[in-house]
């Protein structure tokens, strides 16, 4: 359990949306999306899990409702005006080099077997960039089972924003998101291999995590995506995936908050958790009111 952050936040930045937050104790929550009002307007910060499957929906009514009053959606970044072409110059090698000579050799043999098994072609193999070669069998592990992007909470509402012509902003874009991953190169070999140590246990730590989401497990959902954390390799990964990005995408929210109109913002848990989360962020402006629904 204990290197499964790296897994999780490595394959999808992911996943749902938390905040420790005081309550009462006969409070309960039903979902894990937050308001935040500033003087003048209303944004709903909403989590993502990108990966899910049909039986996910359908959403809380007030979910539902707290979009329809938004509007403009804001996103990561819109997956549907990513340039297929332009992540292969990122995902692939485009000169001679090969996965073989990022990784020591039992890491790459390790690798090498496990996308093998799923059947990923091993001339696709040798040419795949380290962050890419492990994201691919994550991900393969999960579509297997049913898992699929187009049944993530971020592609759910792209898609009901689309037939509502709105306004969609994004808090990255794609460089900036495919950017992380150059960064990355840095830690390839340690990376790659904190995410082999727990990748036969993807599915199972997905599904514990959809079912934390389903129930506003806030509890659960922090020990899962929290785990693992105390290597420097892991609190270095942790920090380029999520707190030195926070820190930018809290600076265009409150631009978002300056607006007179509302907004509708979905982003991965990676970002919201504790003290360096967004939510915590926005709230120590002490500028907005924040309530959890």
């Amino acid at each position: 359990m204990r290197k499964k952050t790296i897994l999780i936040a490595a394959i999808l930045a992911i996943s749902s949306f938390l905040y420790a937050t005081e309550k009462n104790k006969n409070e309960e929550f039903k979902t894990l999306m937050w308001e935040v009002k500033s003087a003048t307007n209303t944004i709903y910060l909403m989590g993502s899990i990108h990966y899910a499957t049909k039986d996910f929906y359908p959403l809380h009514k007030s979910v539902e409702e707290a979009f329809l009053s938004s509007d403009y959606l804001a996103l990561e970044f819109d997956i549907n005006k990513a340039n297929p072409f332009e992540i292969m110059k990122y995902a692939f090698f485009q000169d001679t080099t090969t996965l073989r000579s990022k990784l020591d050799a039992e890491t790459f043999s390790e690798l090498k077997k496990k996308l093998l098994e799923l059947n990923i072609p091993e001339n696709m193999i040798l040419k795949m960039k380290p962050w890419f070669a492990i994201m691919t069998a994550q991900i393969t592990e999960l579509k297997n089972v049913g898992f699929e992007a187009d049944l993530g909470i971020d592609k759910y509402f792209l898609g009901k924003a689309e037939k509502r012509q709105m306004k969609i902003f994004e808090l990255e874009s794609m460089e900036e998101q495919l950017g992380l991953f150059v960064e990355l190169e840095k830690y390839a070999d340690s990376f790659v291999k904190l995410t082999l140590e727990s990748i036969s246990d993807t599915v199972n730590t997905q599904n514990k995590i959809i079912e934390a989401y389903k129930n506003a497990d806030v509890e659960t959902l922090g020990k899962l995506l929290v785990e693992g954390n105390d290597t420097e390799e892991g609190k270095m990964i942790n920090f380029l995936m999520n707190d030195n990005r926070n820190l930018k995408m809290a600076e265009k929210i409150k631009v978002y908050l300056d607006d007179n109109k509302n907004y509708f913002v979905v982003v991965g848990a990676a970002h919201l958790i504790g003290e360096n989360g967004l939510v915590n962020l926005l709230q120590k402006t002490g500028k907005y009111k924040i309530k959890r629904y």
